[in-house]
Parts: structure tokens; sequence; C-alpha cells
């Protein structure tokens, strides 16, 4: 039965996904994922994950799973939630009890290295909602077996940066002028380091406290039992937000960044 696969012998699990990640005019990080894996007997079921990282306190975190999905190079969809190119970008809608979020990013490209686009849409809870604005880029991963190391994304005024080993772009900077890409091998992601992509240098400032998500959530209860019982163990996910100084070409700022930390 290909729903058990996290569980079968020479099954290697995988995880296909598309993302938008966003800076919004605060400072604060936006982090979207729609993603689809073979595991466990939600097997090939979405799995949508958001998650907003003010610059203080009372961050935004949603999870929702729906089924049948549809996976392609245009974007991803099922039940309420899409992230999908339109004419002129990409658009993330998310709906469902709790959370509502509609957001276009006008002018995003995937690719590599991605276009930055403009982000601009609301999302809210049951208590709140907030209006978004700022630069985004989506990205397109696929995970095989259990991936470990980091990422980062860093999206400030006329500049963007990425390090996603699990991306169709492992490394790169776009800036009005400029772009460069790279391997993603040579940039271990950690606080307090500086990080030199091409002719900039990108230097940690601050870090917030870490999120961490759980990587078996589209998982039963039971399945995880029995996976456990075999030796596997879920993946976990630390998310933060960060402040990174960038220094190069056309560049002296601090920009707000994300950071993904995979163990």
């Amino acid at each position: 039965m290909v729903g058990y696969a996290a569980i079968r012998f020479g099954v290697v699990p995988r995880t296909e996904a598309w993302s938008l990640v966003g800076a919004d005019a605060d400072g604060a990080m936006l982090w979207t994922t729609l993603s689809v894996s073979n595991t466990g007997l939600l097997d090939g079921q979405l799995t949508t994950g958001v998650l907003l990282l003010p610059p203080g306190p009372d961050l935004l975190e949603h999870r929702a799973m729906w089924g049948p999905t549809t996976l392609g190079d245009d974007g991803v969809r099922s039940g309420p939630d899409a992230l999908v190119a339109v004419p002129g970008g990409w658009e993330l809608r998310v709906g469902g009890d709790g959370l509502g979020a509609r957001v276009q990013a006008r002018g995003a490209v995937a690719g590599c290295p991605p276009e930055v686009g403009h982000m601009a849409g609301v999302i809210e809870d049951r208590i709140d909602g907030r209006v978004l604005s700022g630069p985004a880029v989506v990205v397109r991963t696929a995970v095989a077996g259990h991936a470990e190391g980091a990422a980062l994304y860093v999206l400030g005024q006329g500049f963007a940066a990425g390090i996603e080993p699990t991306s169709d772009c492992p490394a790169w900077v776009r800036t009005a002028t400029e772009t460069w890409t790279g391997a993603a091998s040579a940039f271990p992601v950690a606080r307090g380091t500086t990080l030199t992509l091409g002719a900039w240098t990108l230097t940690f400032r601050a870090a917030g406290e870490a999120m961490e998500q759980d990587g078996w959530a589209h998982v039963l209860l039971g399945e995880r039992w029995v996976a456990r019982a075999f030796g596997f163990r879920p993946p976990l996910t630390d998310v933060r937000r960060a402040v990174v100084r960038v220094d190069g070409p056309g560049a002296g700022l601090l920009a707000p960044a994300l950071v993904v930390e995979r163990r």
C-alpha cells in the first residue's frame, strides 16, 4: 500500500512544495509552504503551513490539510488552498477554520535566481487581521529522504538573497542591476556567522527565538508509533526571524531574514 511509504523498506520519503517567502513593511517575515508528501495514510494530500514572524511577539501560525492535490510547474492547489501562477505573478489563497489569506506577489517569477515580486494582500485569523506589503519570492523545493541543514532568505530594499539547498536555485543574489548564483554547500548557515555570496557579504546582527515545526504533521498517530518502532524519526524544522547586515555592490543595509533549520 502506497500509504505506508513511511515504514516500507526500499521507499524513500519525498516531499515536494511551493513556497512564498515575503518581508512585510515592518520587517515581519511570512513563510507559507504548500507541500505534498508520499508518506503516511494521507499520502498525496496537501499540507498547508503559514507562519508570520513579526519583529515583536504575537506570531501567527496555521496548518491545514486537504486532498486530493494538483501539483505542477504552475503551482499547487487543493481544497480552498492554493499557491499558483497567475498573469503577472503568483497568488496565494488560504482558507479554513481559524485563518484566511489572499496574497498576490506581482512580478514574482520562480526560477534561478527567482525574480523578486511585490507582495500585497491580507492575512487574518479569528482575532485580528493585517495587511501585507513588501518584497516576496516564490520557490519550488523537493526533499528526498531526511533533509538536514539550513536555509536562509533575505529580502531588503533593492536586495534579495537565498540559500535553499532543496530548491531549484540553491544559492542566489538579486539586485536591481546584478544577479549571482552558486552552490549551497559552500554556505553553512548559523547564527552569528558571516556569509559571502559572490560580491556580497551577509552578517547576522540579530536572531529571534525559533518556532519548531513537526515534519510528520500529515502522519496519523498510529502510523507514528509504527514508524518509530522501525527506527524512523520525524523530521523537525526550526524557523526563526533574523536581521542581516548586507554589504556589497550597491548595497549597504540591514535587511529582515528568515532562517529555516532542518534536523
